[in-house]
């Protein structure tokens, strides 16, 4: 027999919650709500599920369409399947994706960070002259 969900004349209120914490312009909020958001059988909120992947307000590293996709197939206002059995998602294949996922998001980062770095220019000595126009030596002008 499958339970009943508790409270199920609060599920409009939960239902508009949703919708709207779904509007919100932050882009980690959004990103962590969309899993759970996706088990709630209510058009208003799918809908504000795919306007926020339409709007790029996700996190495609950490969830992507796919994976909402995956849970809008179960039993909506239901308990997470992780949340039932929890090493089952260990034993899947989630993990495996997740971390190609990470890594290549780790690297975008790196190289986008490496390219705004700003290029070294050769060394100043204390003795040479200050490289901003004063004309004193470094030593006695920047370098203090």
């Amino acid at each position: 027999m499958a339970s009943q969900p508790a409270h199920p004349e609060r599920r409009g209120d939960v239902a508009a919650f949703f919708t709207r914490l779904l509007r919100d312009e932050d882009e980690e909020l959004v990103s962590l709500l969309v899993d759970d958001a996706s088990r709630i059988d209510d058009p208003e909120v799918q809908a504000a599920i795919d306007a926020a992947f339409d709007e790029d307000r996700v996190f495609t590293d950490l969830i992507c369409r796919s994976d909402i996709e995956r849970l809008r197939g179960e039993p909506h206002w239901s308990i997470p399947a992780d949340l039932k059995a929890p090493m089952a998602y260990f034993r899947s294949g989630i993990l495996a994706s997740m971390k190609q996922r990470w890594e290549a998001a780790r690297r975008r980062a790196t190289q986008a960070v490496q390219a705004i770095q700003a290029p070294k220019g050769p060394k100043v000595g204390r003795n040479d002259p200050c490289p901003c126009g004063s004309g004193k030596k470094h030593k006695k002008c920047c370098l203090r």
